[in-house]
């Protein structure tokens, strides 16, 4: 099975944030490190690679300073990163620009994160999906993969403690 895994490179232990001189961001300086939900997204991949076999592709969106989160994807494990070089914080141009990189990779599955702790949008895991064609499963918590990585049955959250569980099948 063939995964990408969408990473972005969130700011920490910022210092001296200031907006940008054309008001169109803040600019800071700190580290940056991988978005804690896509991380998880990073595991999960990760894991359904030994199971099932294949390989990981970590892709993000950004200037050189995100590259980082790529050098930390290989080291956990995955195959292959790809950065997309563009400074962008827009979600909407974000999912345009994984999607174009996304579609050249031959994925059978592409995870990501839930939510940026930065820009808290929810909209490029699943922007990005409707971007490819693709089938979407939001809000994911558990995933179960049969061993030939044909089937995954997912569980998701619905809200108010309430969950689905659905059968999906692999490209």
């Amino acid at each position: 099975m063939n995964i990408v895994v969408c990473l972005k490179a969130v700011p920490t232990n910022v210092k001296s944030p200031v907006p940008a001189e054309d008001g169109s961001a803040i600019v800071t300086e700190g580290d940056r490190f991988i978005n804690t939900s896509d991380e998880y997204a990073l595991e999960l991949a990760l894991l359904l690679r030994r199971n099932a076999g294949g390989s990981v592709t970590a892709v993000t969106v950004g200037s050189t300073r995100s590259q980082d989160v790529l050098y930390v994807a290989i080291a956990k494990g995955a195959d292959q990163a790809l950065r997309v070089d563009c400074d962008e914080f827009d979600p909407n141009v974000t999912s345009f620009l994984l999607a174009r990189a996304i579609r050249d990779l031959n994925a059978d599955l592409v995870l990501s994160g839930v939510e940026s702790s930065d820009g808290m949008a929810s909209q490029v895991g699943i922007s990005t999906g409707a971007q490819l064609g693709a089938a979407t499963v939001y809000a994911v918590t558990r995933v179960e993969c049969d061993s030939e990585g044909k089937t995954l049955t997912v569980t998701r959250e619905l809200g108010g403690g309430r969950y689905q569980t659905l059968e999906i099948r692999t490209p």
